[in-house]
């Protein structure tokens, strides 16, 4: 048969255009495979494609067996597989094994019309039904599997799985009306259009299949992105939260770095509690800041960190910036994030818990002493409760009241000392007043007696109480009565006491207060009324030498020059004595001082006022201390006076000031020097007022300059102590 279009050049335009369209399904399979389950199956198929394709290419050139048979089988094992893709792909489940039964009849048949009886036209009819069952069924999977919002996106597909069919069955027409040979490759215009429709749907089945997962794709990168929205949301939410948490809790909140301790964050109360504000505290470690008082405290915090991740409640004494202390619980955990490790800290202030803690320990040990006679009277009243016990099973013995009353109000029995007692207090005889209460109230009584006896107190006449109340059972109270009279006296007088009790404590403070007003009297009288007679024995002294000088003997010339001396120590001692008070009772101000230049400032002083003096002093550079200044000028002016003084008999005279770390008492700063030193031994007097370890003529002096020193230092919260050896040197520390 002559025809227009040759089926094997289309044959092999067929080969070129599935190997592409394999390419695509299986780009797509190697991006999204494990995005979307069934593209897997799609990449086989559209393999076996060109594989069918190729070998009904080969016509001619490989046995027809494989050629027709195995190329159209391997066809349609493709589509079985495109069919099971599809339910993966939209969600859905299928049993294949009629189509896997179906394919095994065609193969059957199609071996038949192959081999033992060729026919085109069979061939074709049975091929293009297996076709049209699986195209349908392939249609139906994208209608109703798919989800009411994608089934939208399946239209396209099913649209060419629709026009597949078509075509088929118009082949299968052709095939069963017009005469079309044996010949595949020759079956004429007919055939080939059919083969260039089937090309045309085989791409636009390619381009639906990538349609439906970029939509896919595009679905769920907007899922995406609204999760992503969704997220930040919350992610924003959640730091406002935490924010304004961070921010409102009432403790004092603290963010540091793991590694170097550096404070990232604090809120409002570390402010209030610390006084260090933001811009002071952010980019520091506790250390700078001298927060802790004992370094012993940081190290239990720290080790209970590195052994669990966190700390709860280790109470510890912090230091504020003013020099103050307080008493806190401090809990922290260690938090893992993207940034790395940090340690967020809760300070719980106890201070004034303890402090109340304390005031109540001490006023309960003051009123042990004035409530011992309670103690006494209560063990007294113990012992008389059991022995009215043990005598109540005497009830005609007992001189306390016992009697049984039931709950209609009768007296069943009364023994003789109810009427005795009555008849002391001078009442009526009536042992109903030991329980008087109502019918009503009497049957109540009973309900509650089931439970365990009852304990009350009352009055009659002037006297006081304690009945126990029980149910032997049946509509009977029996009623046990003691005599508490002194007892009750003993807790009047106790209430009384409590009651002067403040009044006391406001009569001592007055009396403390009085007690400062007059040592500021005092004061006021060493600087004003003693400094004003020594004044004129010294002036007076001293007119005498300028005046009678020359008519006065040596030795009364003598008398009168220690007179003078004596005026003038005398009055040196004062105004120190006033210098040392005026230092324990000043205000003081902290702050971040420069330690290194206070000191250097001090020797270039000394230097400049004694230039005659050789002497190799050395500063260490760089010391800070959150201290007052005035008090720290007058530490180190003290010490540094007394080396300058010291080592004056020295032949090379050398002093440092330096610090060092220690574990409990933190920075420790020292004044060293080689001049005479000191013997050890008498090492507790250095900081004694007015008291002195060399003699006046060698070394003048009031022994004021280190009790001044230990007061400044001890206003720090701080220590001081010395070392030394005579004729070696001494060393003064101390720690604020």
């Amino acid at each position: 048969m002559a025809t227009i279009l040759d089926i094997r050049t289309i044959l092999i335009g067929f080969v070129v255009s599935d190997v592409i369209c394999a390419l695509v399904i299986g780009f797509l399979w190697r991006n999204h495979g494990r995005k979307f389950p069934g593209l897997s199956f799609w990449a086989l198929d559209y393999a076996l494609q060109v594989l069918s394709i190729l070998l009904l290419s080969l016509r001619g050139a490989i046995p027809d067996l494989l050629s027709m048979v195995g190329g159209n089988a391997v066809n349609l094992a493709g589509t079985i597989f495109l069919l099971i893709g599809l339910g993966k792909f939209l969600g859905a489940k299928a049993r294949q094994a009629p189509n896997w039964i179906m394919l095994g009849v065609f193969t059957l048949i199609h071996t038949y019309f192959s081999v033992f009886n060729p026919n085109l036209a069979a061939r074709n009819i049975n091929m293009g039904l297996a076709l049209i069952i699986l195209s349908a069924q392939c249609a139906w999977v994208l209608l109703s599997k798919a989800d009411p919002s994608f089934r939208r996106e399946t239209r396209f597909a099913v649209a060419v799985l629709s026009a597949y069919c078509l075509v088929t069955a118009i082949n299968i027409a052709n095939s069963a009306l017009a005469a079309i040979g044996n010949d595949y490759l020759k079956s004429g215009d007919i055939g080939a259009l059919i083969l260039l429709a089937d090309q045309m749907l085989f791409i636009a089945l390619t381009f639906s299949l990538y349609h439906m997962v970029n939509k896919k794709l595009s679905a769920a990168l907007d899922e995406d992105i609204e999760a992503r929205k969704r997220t930040e949301q919350e992610l924003r939410i959640s730091e406002e939260k935490y924010s304004a948490a961070f921010k409102s809790i009432p403790d004092v909140l603290m963010l540091s770095s793991l590694d170097g301790g550096k404070i990232l964050e604090i809120n409002e109360n570390f402010t209030l509690v610390t006084g260090y504000s933001r811009e002071e505290a952010i980019g520091k470690t506790t250390l700078d800041l001298r927060l802790w008082k004992d370094a012993e405290d940081r190290s239990t915090y720290v080790s209970h960190l590195q052994a669990k991740g966190r700390a709860e409640n280790v109470e510890c004494v912090f230091r504020k910036k003013s020099g103050e202390t307080i008493i806190g619980l401090i809990s922290g955990e260690i938090l893992s994030l993207k940034q790395g490790a940090y340690v967020l800290s809760v300070i719980h202030d106890v201070t004034l818990q303890r402090t109340l803690e304390k005031e109540i320990q001490s006023e309960r040990e003051n009123l042990l002493a004035e409530i011992k006679e309670r103690r006494q009277a209560e063990e007294a009243l113990r012992e008389s409760e059991s022995k009215f016990r043990y005598l109540a099973s005497f009830p005609a013995l007992n001189r306390n009241p016992v009697l049984e009353i039931g709950i209609d109000g009768t007296v069943r029995y009364a023994n003789p000392a109810s009427l005795a007692i009555l008849e002391r207090l001078g009442l009526a005889p009536d042992v109903r007043q030991f329980l008087s209460d109502s019918p009503e109230e009497l049957a109540h009584l009973r309900l509650a007696c089931a439970a365990g006896p009852v304990r009350q107190e009352f009055q009659l006449g002037d006297a006081y109480f304690l009945r126990d109340i029980s149910t032997p059972g049946g509509e009977v109270l029996r009623v046990y009565a003691a005599d508490i009279t002194k007892r009750k006296l003993l807790e009047q007088q106790l209430k009384e006491l409590n009651a002067t009790l403040d009044q006391r404590i406001e009569q001592r403070t007055a009396e403390l207060s009085m007690a400062n007003k007059e040592l500021e009297a005092f004061g006021y009288s060493v600087s004003h009324d003693l400094r004003a007679p020594l004044r004129s024995i010294d002036g007076f002294s001293h007119a005498l030498l300028d005046d009678y000088g020359s008519m006065i003997p040596e030795e009364g010339r003598s008398y009168l020059e220690r007179i003078r001396n004596a005026a003038q120590r005398m009055g040196q001692i004062i105004e120190d004595m006033l210098f040392l008070s005026h230092i324990t009772r000043s205000p003081l101000e902290f702050r971040l001082e420069d330690i290194s230049g206070i000191a250097r400032g001090i020797m270039e002083d000394l230097g400049r006022e004694n230039p005659g003096r050789k002497i190799q002093w050395n500063v260490e550079p760089g010391m800070e201390a959150v201290c007052d200044q005035r008090l720290m000028r007058i530490v180190f002016s003290n010490l540094l006076n007394n080396a300058w003084k010291f080592t004056s008999l020295s032949g090379e005279a050398a002093i440092r000031v330096g610090s060092y770390q220690d574990e409990t008492k933190g920075t420790v700063y020292f004044v060293r020097d080689n001049g005479t030193g000191f013997d050890a031994r008498f090492k507790d007097k250095l900081f004694t007022a007015f008291q002195r370890l060399h003699a006046q003529n060698d070394f003048p002096g009031t022994g004021i300059g280190l009790a001044s020193v230990k007061r400044a230092v001890q206003r720090h919260g701080g220590e001081v102590w010395a070392e030394g050896e005579v004729g070696k040197g001494a060393a003064f520390y101390f720690s604020i």
